[in-house]
């Protein structure tokens, strides 16, 4: 309500301020005095200049954060599996990297507000205050990234995505099990291969809001874990992301230990009892999260022990990682649900014998192969996570 006093029959109302965006405004106008009014004819408040620029808000409902992304492979926030070798679709079947732009009094500004990502010169204008960039240009280094989107109006407003990472491979999931393979660059003296596999429950990977995919990221590390810093070869960081990754029931993942990188880091003939596996596992089932999982307490004691839980802020939403030993499954004390070590073997038969002839594709014999095991069909568990031989 504005209140102004007439005079001569006119009534001033300066300073009068509109703040929500809209068309079809009227303002009523009434003399108190003689208990009369009208309306004016309908006006657009139109938005203020951009504000505030980000790439989700929950209160809203808008999500528009870059997923994981294969090397080289556009960029998306939702990913319509392609069932090639680019795991995505291209949009608009798979939904691009959005922004949701807004004055300083939370309207969405203006159509055609210009935004540009400033890591790949992309650029795009708003509609209903959000701007979408379809077929985002891709990175060529793997490792965790992170994308600026700054209008071009002369607000020069930014936003900054979550964290999100480049990796070697990615597996658009769909159905009920997921298969992903990321083979090393033998360019490298410590090079790994990795094949994994994840099941779901309920309709799959894929259906209603569940857009699972499964990605690995295969790069060398000298970072210490699990007491240890001497490593037999490169990581291999399995994740499992997307939206409704609670779905996600059991895992498996082999790790290759080529021979020719056994040889170079010294430790070809020693038996493949001898290796174990430093696991930096991310929880990613449903709710706040976990209170973690059991593993040895050092390569050479059995002991059952609580993994310690490390903060990675490339890890999003979770921003952990929970850092123990595998011990073998079976274990005396150890839950279905705790990832461990179902296989270690130097002969590839034995390892078609388990995970099948796919899996034995990735591995020759006098090879190291390792299958670490998450969850079972009657004790499902929600982990994904990084794997250093040791």
């Amino acid at each position: 309500t504005f209140t102004a006093i007439g005079t001569s029959g006119t009534a001033n109302l300066s300073g009068l301020i509109g703040y929500k965006a809209e068309s079809g405004r009227k303002l009523t106008v009434k003399d108190t005095l003689h208990s009369a009014q009208t309306s004016s004819i309908a006006f657009t408040v139109n938005p203020d200049a951009a504000f505030t620029v980000v790439f989700s808000d929950l209160v809203a409902g808008f999500a528009g954060e870059p997923l994981d992304t294969k090397i080289s492979t556009p960029i998306y926030s939702a990913c319509v599996p392609s069932g090639s070798t680019a795991p995505c679709a291209l949009s608009p079947a798979s939904t691009g990297v959005k922004v949701l732009i807004r004055d300083k009094f939370r309207n969405n500004v203006a159509d055609h507000t210009p935004v540009s990502i400033g890591a790949t010169a992309s650029l795009a204008g708003t509609s209903s205050g959000i701007a979408t960039f379809g077929d985002l240009p891709g990175f060529v280094t793997l490792g965790p990234a992170q994308i600026t989107a700054t209008t071009t109006d002369g607000t020069s407003r930014s936003g900054l995505s979550r964290t999100f990472q480049i990796v070697s491979d990615v597996k658009a999931c769909t159905g009920t099990s997921c298969i992903n393979k990321a083979l090393g660059s033998t360019n490298s003296k410590t090079y790994v291969n990795s094949w994994s596999q994840i099941t779901a429950s309920g309709c799959g990977f894929y259906c209603g809001t569940v857009n699972v995919l499964q990605s690995t990221r295969l790069t060398a590390s000298t970072a210490k874990q699990c007491g240890n810093s001497t490593w037999v070869s490169d990581i291999s960081d399995q994740r499992v992301t997307g939206t409704g990754t609670q779905v996600t029931s059991t895992g498996l993942e082999l790790i290759v230990i080529p021979k020719a990188t056994l040889k170079a880091s010294n430790v070809l003939n020693r038996g493949p009892a001898n290796f174990n596996i430093c696991f930096g596992a991310i929880w990613i089932g449903g709710g706040p999260g976990t209170t973690g999982w059991l593993g040895k307490t050092s390569a050479t004691n059995n002991r059952l022990v609580a993994a310690t839980m490390v903060r990675d802020d490339a890890v999003q939403p979770q921003g952990v990682r929970w850092y123990g030993i595998p011990a073998n499954c079976g274990t005396a004390g150890l839950s279905a649900s705790d990832p461990c070590i179902l296989l270690r073997t130097k002969q590839k038969a034995d390892i078609r014998s388990v995970l099948g002839s796919d899996a034995a594709s990735i591995m020759n014999d006098a090879d190291l192969g390792i299958v670490i095991r998450v969850g079972t069909a009657s004790s499902p568990s929600s982990w994904d996570g990084g794997s250093h031989p040791f």
